[in-house]
């Protein structure tokens, strides 16, 4: 994650790092030195480069709208890095500037150079701030751009009941596959700014057509499916998305009965209070289960027919301080690696503990990681794991 609203730390040459007076940005050796110790290791760094929402840190490229920072300041009462700073949570990109597509081809040239194994780029696409949008870049005065994009995005509209698994046509397909979103009951405001997210994806997804990023190659978070971020845009089926949300929309589901991709990344956050949130102790982490969805309710089991579209979980470390990583992350990371990579059918408690242990006590000599034993802080007398298998849900083995 190396954009933000608190900083932009890839050593982009155009950008002089812009981001932030208080956080340094990497330079290309240092990212080199990560990328090539990773590759010792067979793991690949995928970056993200989050877009157009929680963009505050591109500095100059970044609208400013001081009404609506104003009201959200309390929103940065946890992240001393923006104490002081004037910023609306997941502030977007400045998507009126004529030159910004031009810099975001430089910057995905760059980024895809200086991770030349990631078979992925993330582009986020999350939790974009729509009012600071709309007062940032006066989309509620006359404008003959916003007028020709919002004819442009009724031109592409089919009908909104299409499924994106019926979406096969060759690429560039992003111009076949948007879906209708101007409908009668939207206010005037919220037409000028889905109109502006839906030009700005149609017109990023040119750019990435352009320097030959394939669609199979681009990760988002499962918010660009939603018409509030997207304006509508609906991306390539070929994408991936990654669930974070979880009941209310059922992200996981969602994904997955459209067509595209998944992988589940509710459940997994170290930071939350407990499942279906996060993971409150490694159990939560390991009793979670990428072939479980919600859909309307409680968690079940997703159906056979998405189970080939499911890539597997992702464990998020957010708004932790370094401090809490050996009671927080580690051990609660080496529970969900096992549960995903090596998902053993002996998973009663106790073998799991030792085996936690085993590899927190690796960590600890190895490479001097300070992790807490398993057995030390999270106890639970109803654990209840199952291993997970394409196609049957099998139980136990003692």
């Amino acid at each position: 994650h190396l954009t933000d609203d608190s900083a932009f730390v890839l050593p982009i040459k155009s950008m002089k790092n812009s981001a932030s007076n208080s956080v340094q940005a990497y330079t290309e050796e240092e990212i080199k030195e990560v990328v090539e110790h990773a590759q010792r290791f067979a793991v690949n760094i995928m970056p993200e480069v989050d877009m157009p929402g929680h963009s505050t840190g591109w500095g100059e490229w970044a609208v400013k709208c001081p009404g609506v920072a104003g009201r959200e300041r309390h929103r940065w009462k946890n992240f001393p890095v923006m104490a002081g700073k004037q910023a609306a949570w997941g502030g977007p990109l400045n998507i009126m500037r004529e030159d910004l597509y031009s810099h975001l081809e430089t910057v995905f040239k760059q980024t895809k150079a200086l991770f030349p194994h990631s078979k992925y780029l993330h582009l986020g696409g999350d939790e974009t701030n729509r009012q600071c949008l709309y007062e940032g870049v006066g989309l509620g005065s006359a404008n003959a751009k916003l007028s020709e994009w919002t004819r442009i995005k009724e031109s592409k509209r089919i009908s909104p009941h299409t499924d994106a698994k019926l979406w096969d046509a060759p690429a560039p397909s992003y111009k076949r596959r948007a879906r209708a979103l101007l409908s009668d009951h939207f206010s005037p405001n919220a037409k000028a700014v889905d109109a502006a997210l839906y030009a700005f994806h149609y017109n990023t997804q040119g750019v990435l057509d352009k320097i030959g990023v394939k669609e199979n190659s681009i990760m988002r978070w499962d918010d660009v499916l939603d018409d509030d971020n997207s304006g509508g845009w609906m991306p390539p089926r070929g994408s991936v998305m990654v669930a974070w949300r979880w009941i209310e929309e059922g992200a996981h589901w969602k994904n997955l009965d459209r067509g595209y991709r998944s992988i589940k990344a509710h459940g997994w956050y170290f930071n939350e209070r407990g499942y279906p949130y996060g993971c409150l102790t490694w159990m939560d982490c390991y009793q979670n289960n990428p072939l479980m969805g919600f859909q309307n309710g409680p968690s079940k089991p997703l159906p056979k027919y998405m189970h080939p579209l499911v890539m597997g979980g992702l464990g998020c470390a957010w708004e932790l301080k370094p401090e809490e990583y050996a009671s927080k992350v580690w051990v609660r990371l080496i529970a969900t690696a096992e549960r995903l990579w090596s998902n053993p059918k002996d998973c009663k408690h106790q073998k799991v503990e030792d085996r936690l242990d085993n590899m927190g006590e690796h960590l600890r000599a190895d490479i001097g990681l300070e992790v807490l034993k398993a057995v030390t802080f999270e106890q639970s007398p109803t654990f209840n794991a199952e291993p997970f298998h394409f196609g049957k849900y099998a139980e136990c083995n003692a």
